[in-house]
């Protein structure tokens, strides 16, 4: 998160060439994807609802690093880049869906809740 507040807060002395201007604009999927990630490994089970609160919060600090960027010399606040943050989580929220790894990561930690508490499997 610091380097991703770090790389926002830098001045941008010259103007980019277009072409550096697009892949700078599609690194943000990657670097939220990478974000939205790591939030969700932070819970110990995933659901719906923390694929929402991590797709939250990953606009949130979006929004939030835009807004110091908008805060630095010859740097502006794109609604783009917000966007592409979120489609960075959305991306990320789509293959779990179709890996069923929401089901997959429930079931599991149900099953060691019960081997856990010496509960027969039947």
């Amino acid at each position: 998160m610091a380097a991703l507040v770090f790389l926002a807060v830098l001045p941008s002395h010259q103007q980019k060439p277009l072409w550096m201007q697009i892949v700078f604009n599609l690194a943000h999927m990657p670097a939220y994807g990478i974000l939205f990630f790591l939030y969700i490994k932070w819970s110990s089970r995933i659901t719906d609802q923390v694929l929402l609160a991590g797709f939250i919060a990953t606009l949130l600090f979006g929004s939030y690093t835009e807004y110091l960027q908008s805060l630095t010399a010859s740097r502006t606040a794109s609604g783009i880049d917000i966007f592409l943050d979120g489609m960075g989580a959305a991306v990320l929220i789509f293959i779990i869906k179709k890996t069923n790894l929401v089901k997959m990561r429930t079931r599991q930690t149900k099953t060691s809740n019960l081997i856990n508490k010496n509960i027969p499997l039947s």
